[in-house]
């Protein structure tokens, strides 16, 4: 099969990938009636568009915009597809969801302005009384080879095993598959929960591949639907059939778009190459390595207070940027302005001289997990995969939003401060900006919170003698079944 030609324009946020790249191109398909389908992350941007661009026939179809067609917006897209309508712009989420035939792809040029984030996961929590039997609507579509190594060997050997019932659940639990299996849709029950639910309409995308693990099918076949860990993953076959693809995003080799392309081995053409930014913020960052989650928040709540009042102390009453958590809902500083996680077309904070970064970015351990499996997919360096993941998934939305700041505008002399929470999102954040600039443009605080409280002491049951031989018999015991595993045949199903 040909794959389609992708290039890419990976200037940074403002630096003209849209007004100086797209719309020139928009400009030059016309005047050919070259038909293109214009996907931009947010409504407000398919307007900015359509104002910038007059003289061109840009039809707009979103949920807001009433055509008086009485489809919904999937079926209205394809409908003007279908009759080759010459320029058309739809919303990232409508791409998503839209099954769009090889028939039309092979007439449209496809234009994407901002990466999409082909990554997601669903947790499910599915009322037991509903007896909803999922392994008759899904299949494992291809095992990871590990599974069939634990089924067939390690599992019966573990049970072999002349221990506890606790040991046993323990070898279990290290030698359970770790690794994530694709699903594949076999069945819909017909119910309105289904209709109905958001979520199962996200699962039952066909423009998306399923991924579950191990542990977690094993749930699906038992019928235990209580807490389900589904990973989604846009299908590459989405930039396929396409007369040509062209994708604006800034610094796009940082983003999980680029790592799909690559896990799935669609090459894509840089043609405009990422520059870090020489205007420089000046990033308040935690001393020490303060990591910022959902459970950090849970296990320390007086953290985002303490850095809130540092942040008002550094601010003077001076107003600011907040970007936080959606369940913050009351304001935090005396002179803030809050902003949406999602600001793509919005250019009215230009004027803006400090932004407040302190949303908790960081993936829960089972997306992590998947993400890893993804990451090494793509060819990623082991050591580097932590680090790419929390610029991806944190530092790149951080960037986004703080080039919203007076930093887009060129010529800019006013000094820009960023407030961010999480150490590891702000290493990630500085590799935006040069870093020859930044050495005198950090200024680092410290949090009480960071003090670490002294670890209690754990009451022992066995004596040091006896820890040391349970811990060398368990490890002896271990070796030889990994090393049993080598000899074991198993059909490789890659």
């Amino acid at each position: 099969m040909k794959r389609t030609s992708i290039t890419v324009d990976a200037r940074g946020a403002g630096q003209g990938k849209t007004r100086n790249g797209i719309y020139p191109m928009l400009a030059r398909l016309a005047m050919t009636n070259m038909p293109t389908l214009i996907v931009v992350p947010s409504q407000l941007l398919q307007e900015q568009y359509c104002l910038d661009n007059p003289t061109l026939a840009i039809r707009k179809i979103n949920s807001s915009h009433d055509s008086g067609s009485g489809l919904n917006v999937s079926a209205e897209i394809l409908n003007a597809l279908a009759n080759r309508a010459p320029m058309v712009i739809i919303t990232e989420e409508a791409f998503r969801r839209t099954h769009i035939s090889w028939d039309i792809k092979c007439d449209y040029h496809l234009i994407i302005d901002e990466a999409i984030n082909p990554y997601s996961i669903e947790e499910l929590r599915i009322d037991p009384k509903i007896a909803l039997q999922l392994d008759k609507i899904f299949s494992v579509e291809e095992e990871c080879k590990g599974w069939e190594q634990y089924e067939s060997y390690f599992k019966p050997e573990i049970e072999k095993m002349d221990i506890s019932a606790a040991e046993k659940l323990k070898w279990h639990k290290d030698f359970q598959p770790k690794s994530w299996a694709s699903l594949k849709r076999i069945a819909v029950e017909s119910s309105s929960i289904f209709q109905e639910s958001l979520q199962w309409r996200r699962l039952m995308n066909p423009n998306t591949r399923l991924w579950v693990t191990w542990g977690h099918w094993q749930k699906i076949k038992a019928g235990d639907t209580r807490e389900l860990s589904i990973a989604v993953e846009l299908n590459d076959s989405m930039l396929n059939g396409w007369i040509s693809v062209h994708i604006a995003a800034a610094a796009f080799d940082s983003t999980f778009m680029s790592m799909w392309l690559k896990a799935n081995g669609v090459t894509y053409t840089i043609c405009v190459p990422f520059t870090p930014h020489k205007q420089v913020p000046i990033f308040h960052v935690p001393e020490d390595s303060f990591s910022w989650s959902k459970y950090r928040r849970n296990a320390q709540p007086n953290a985002l207070p303490e850095f809130y009042r540092y942040v008002e102390k550094q601010l003077k009453g001076g107003p600011c940027l907040v970007v936080r958590n959606n369940d913050e809902i009351a304001a935090k500083l005396s002179n803030e302005q809050k902003v949406t996680h999602n600001v793509h077309g919005i250019n009215t904070y230009s004027d803006s001289t400090a932004v407040c970064l302190s949303t908790a970015l960081k993936p829960g351990w089972a997306f992590k997990a998947f993400l890893t499996q993804q990451a090494e997919a793509a060819g990623l360096w082991t050591e580097k995969v932590d680090g790419f993941i929390a610029k991806a998934f944190g530092s790149y939305m951080f960037y986004q939003i703080l080039m919203r700041s007076a930093l887009r505008v060129e010529g800019n002399i006013k000094p820009v401060h960023c407030f961010v929470l999480d150490f590891e999102i702000a290493m990630g954040l500085m590799d935006f900006f040069d870093a020859d600039a930044q050495i005198k443009q950090i200024s680092p605080f410290a949090l009480t919170c960071m003090n670490k409280a002294p670890r209690k002491k754990t009451k022992i049951a066995m004596t040091p003698a006896e820890k040391q031989k349970r811990y060398r018999e368990r490890k002896a015991t271990q070796a030889k079944m990994s090393a049993t595993s080598r000899g074991v045949d198993s059909p490789d199903k890659t």
